[in-house]
């Protein structure tokens, strides 16, 4: 028996008023299960015209949750490991505090619970606790985008930070400072790169935000915009290296880019995904061949 209830199409995402057995199908999607829809001529974003079920005020205040509980509690949490410690914290004693390797990790740890945090208050803004999380933000593949051209995205993104390194100069940043402090932060800063950070990122610029200013601006304003701030986010860590800061902002236009063709927020977390994972890698290696 079909209900009459907003669903979301399987195949691209689109509100559809239609349940079947085999799914939710829109009628420009419907065609055999298992096979590619005949009429679909090219790649079509999920979100194209259509408003997701949260305001921009909404996503925007999501994304202000993110940042200032990133600003203000890995600080708060080392401040009170200098409490039990007998040590003041101070904003002038701050940087000296941070190479302590135990206060280092206790921010690192703080990092962690933001992610967990914000990742719980997008579920929140996602699902209003009614909707179905995976179908709100399209969590599947794209028919023509699937993930081995989610893995060559990765190999042309790090090839094109190669040939940078080439014209960019690279200074010390603060996050190469920061895995220097110990192996156990090396360790955590690895673990999050992978484990929470590509997903919670993913989710509030990419899963979030860009649908709500694509709706308000248009496709390429939100691309530019979601990309800027992404890269802006990431300035304060990278500030020492121009060639790492226009990597970044390379990889965030790709992502950003790839969410509008696909209309599909699954290969954005797997890009992201294996750039972490080779990255993490790399700390990791370095730890080790540095000890």
């Amino acid at each position: 028996m079909e209900s009459q209830i907003t669903r979301f199409c399987s195949y691209c995402g689109s509100p559809v008023q239609m349940v079947t057995a085999g799914g939710s199908v829109c009628p420009m999607c419907r065609s055999p299960i298992g096979s590619s829809p005949p009429s679909w001529s090219g790649p079509e974003p999920a979100s194209a015209g259509t408003p997701p079920p949260w305001s921009l005020g909404t996503a925007l205040a999501l994304l202000a949750f993110f940042m200032l509980t990133m600003i203000t509690l890995p600080p708060f949490m080392i401040g009170i490991w200098a409490q039990t410690k007998g040590l003041s914290l101070t904003l002038e004693n701050m940087e000296e505090l941070m190479n302590n390797p135990q206060a280092a990790l206790i921010g690192v740890i703080g990092v962690g619970v933001v992610h967990v945090l914000t990742m719980f208050m997008a579920w929140t803004v996602v699902t209003g606790w009614r909707r179905r999380f995976t179908e709100v933000i399209a969590w599947s593949w794209h028919p023509r985008f699937r993930f081995r051209q989610a893995l060559l995205t990765v190999i042309l993104v790090y090839g094109s930070s190669f040939l940078l390194q080439m014209f960019l100069p690279s200074g010390a940043t603060e996050f190469e400072e920061l895995i220097k402090t110990s192996a156990a932060v090396r360790l955590g800063v690895a673990f999050l790169a992978v484990a929470t950070a590509p997903f919670v990122e993913e989710l509030v610029y990419r899963g979030v935000l860009y649908p709500s200013l694509e709706a308000r601006l248009g496709r390429v304003p939100a691309i530019v915009g979601i990309s800027a701030l992404f890269a802006l986010v990431h300035f304060p860590q990278y500030a020492g290296s121009l060639l790492v800061l226009v990597s970044l902002t390379l990889l965030s236009l790709v992502l950003t880019a790839v969410r509008a063709y696909t209309g599909r927020l699954l290969p954005c977390f797997v890009i992201h995904f294996v750039y972490n994972l080779v990255g993490a890698t790399l700390i990791l290696l370095d730890g080790r061949l540095a000890s």
